[in-house]
């Protein structure tokens, strides 16, 4: 089967009548989960790091944790930081379901949501609408996802159709964080939810996260 075939069509005119519409997004990426042809190429480019192969194989999923115990945590360790970025923006931890179908790609969509504000602290990529895009574009050059990478177009066809003043500044922000996204090691691979005590100049040393 191939995302076609799932159906992806109608996901796919709900996104682009409204970009913020999560539940598509969700449709649109288990479409493209569905499809064997998209499934290697990402197996290809994430299996790369032996950490998410074995992350993916052993279907590991962060220990359960509410923001306020992390708000307890010293103010120069990575859950405190993590807490204050959730609480200061109104976020939920858990804003994404499962899908139905177990594969790399369902279970990249479970990691990219766990980690999704995580790489929003490390990529220094904000939380406002051209935060997201540079988000996404870093989200493309971490694993070079076809799905992502259709999510990217079609919200560049809702956006710049409405307002095509902004052609210029959504491209120049997705190929900032394309290009960033490359440099950076895999942050779906890491266990954060293990190094919430960590001091966040440490957590960067370990993991060799570059300064933004």
């Amino acid at each position: 089967m191939n995302v076609w075939q799932s159906g992806v069509s109608k996901p796919l005119g709900q996104f682009l009548e409204n970009p913020g519409d999560l539940s598509a997004i969700q449709s649109i990426y288990e479409c493209y989960s569905n499809d064997i042809l998209v499934q290697k190429a990402v197996e290809k480019n994430l299996f790369k790091d032996p950490r998410f192969k074995e992350l993916f194989e052993s279907w590991y999923t962060p220990t359960p944790f509410s923001i306020d115990e992390l708000l307890r945590l010293p103010v120069e360790s990575f859950g405190y930081l993590y807490a204050t970025h959730m609480k200061v923006n109104n976020l939920d931890v858990n804003f994404i379901s499962p899908f139905k179908e177990k594969n790399v790609l369902s279970y990249l969509w479970l990691r990219a949501g766990h980690v999704h504000d995580v790489c929003h602290i490390m990529s220094g990529f904000d939380t406002t609408f051209m935060g997201e895009l540079g988000l996404k574009g870093f989200e493309l050059g971490q694993y070079l996802s076809a799905s992502t990478a259709a999510i990217l177009g079609g919200g560049l066809l809702a956006v710049t159709s409405r307002q095509p003043e902004l052609v210029e500044p959504i491209f120049d922000m997705i190929v900032e964080g394309y290009v960033r996204g490359k440099k950076f090691p895999l942050l779906t691979a890491i266990k954060w939810d293990q190094e919430w005590k960590t001091p966040l100049s440490d957590l960067k040393r370990k993991y060799q996260i570059p300064t933004v």
